[in-house]
């Protein structure tokens, strides 16, 4: 009897644990859509700042990356639209990982092919002018930055 009583009000606190861990996550779930700050090196990217469908998506200028040792960047000539792109439906079974009021990750596509702009000093298999594709988040922009390991020739 008193096995069942303590399982039973320890499955409460726990419920209620979670239940009040979620509507903080979901009241502090936020972008950086919500800092309106100017790029000092403006792109043009296309990002959702909200779940819904192909109206959420804008055309906004967004900082430029730059590459760190291990990295290259790449001037986007194509991207594709893929089914990992769904993701700006906001499925709700993916909420939790992708942010349950607005998407944390605000940019838009994962294919790309363009051509290398700049290298890290610790790449050596690229050099500018090289024409690679590959996979990285945000890849519907004029730049990406992707780690050199994870481009192809």
């Amino acid at each position: 009897m008193k096995l069942k009583r303590v399982l039973k009000w320890s499955a409460s606190v726990i419920l209620l644990a979670l239940v009040v861990w979620f509507f903080i996550a979901y009241w502090r779930s936020t972008n950086e859509c919500d800092r309106k700050t100017a790029a000092h090196n403006p792109m043009k990217a296309i990002v959702h700042c909200e779940y819904g469908g192909p109206e959420v998506l804008t055309l906004a200028d967004v900082e430029k990356p730059t590459p760190a040792d291990n990295q290259v960047l790449v001037r986007v000539r194509a991207a594709s639209v893929n089914p990992l792109d769904l993701t700006i439906r906001g499925l709700w079974l993916l909420r939790p990982l992708s942010g349950l009021r607005k998407p944390k990750d605000t940019r838009v596509g994962v294919d790309y092919a363009g051509t290398v702009e700049a290298v890290g000093k610790n790449v050596t298999q690229f050099k500018p002018g090289d024409e690679v594709f590959g996979g990285k988040n945000g890849a519907i922009a004029e730049y990406v930055c992707v780690l050199a390991d994870r481009s192809v020739y």
